[in-house]
């Protein structure tokens, strides 16, 4: 079959997509997009940052420069079964996102903040899915992990313990660990691993991750927060002999998800 027929599309500066990945794969190979900076090649390769961020009902994956000054990629899953999420990612890395061995740092990260989350919820994902993922990112030399997810990555580093500590993340330098105190002991599959590698002649340091990133509240959350408080000052404006409304001539803006 001939090569499919390709669109400019020369003033395109804004694009988001929802759907299959592989229906992604079939558009974007459809078109040339030469403003859009956030989707062109040699961009994409400059994207040195993932972050995998989870939350109850959606996976996402973020790429960003921390200094070539691109713009970001993001792609979500909606997806609420934890092993499903991991699986997902890894789908979705080995597809349609840009070169991984750009990575230098990764960071898997939960908002513990989030009011829709399940504290009580058990985590069922095999230690294998996590090590399928983590074996993508070949190049990765800073590992960031979130406090609620130190005790389901230790397991799965655990399992590399004895002759397979290099099969994943083989240049990786340092450990980053959510709240971790240098007096307090590592998790012990980290603490393993970490000695095994110190013995195959490949160091790496656990340090406390002081995290400067402060993921967004929900929209919804967010809008709530204003309403009681838009509430409480009219209240008081009334109870001041004052008359307090709030009036709209149009509808509020859509976000996407």
């Amino acid at each position: 079959m001939p090569p499919p027929t390709r669109s400019a599309l020369p003033v395109l500066t804004y694009f988001w997509f929802k759907g299959v990945c592989r229906y992604l794969d079939d558009l974007v190979a459809r078109v040339d997009t030469p403003q859009l900076n956030e989707y062109r090649t040699p961009t994409l390769k400059a994207l040195e940052y993932a972050h995998l961020h989870f939350e109850d009902g959606v996976a996402r994956i973020d790429f960003f420069s921390h200094t070539s000054g691109y713009g970001s990629l993001k792609t979500g899953i909606l997806c609420r079964e934890s092993d499903w999420q991991v699986l997902s990612l890894e789908q979705v890395c080995i597809s349609c996102l840009p070169p991984l061995s750009a990575v230098k740092d990764l960071c898997i990260y939960q908002n513990p903040y989030n009011p829709y989350l399940d504290p009580h919820r058990q985590d069922n994902v095999d230690n294998t899915l996590w090590l399928e993922l983590l074996h993508l990112f070949t190049a990765v030399k800073n590992l960031y992990i979130s406090t609620v997810f130190v005790p389901r990555i230790a397991p799965a580093l655990l399992e590399l313990v004895g002759g397979r500590t290099t099969e994943v993340l083989l240049v990786l330098q340092n450990i980053f660990l959510q709240r971790f105190r240098p007096s307090e002991p590592v998790q012990e599959g980290i603490q393993q691993f970490v000695t095994m590698r110190q013995v195959t002649g490949r160091p790496i340091a656990v340090s406390r991750w002081v995290s400067t990133y402060h993921p967004p509240l929900p929209f919804s959350l967010f809008l709530g927060i204003i309403v009681v408080g838009l509430i409480a000052y009219r209240a008081e404006w009334r109870q001041r002999g004052h008359i307090f409304e709030i009036r709209s001539s149009s509808p509020p803006p859509s976000y996407p998800p």
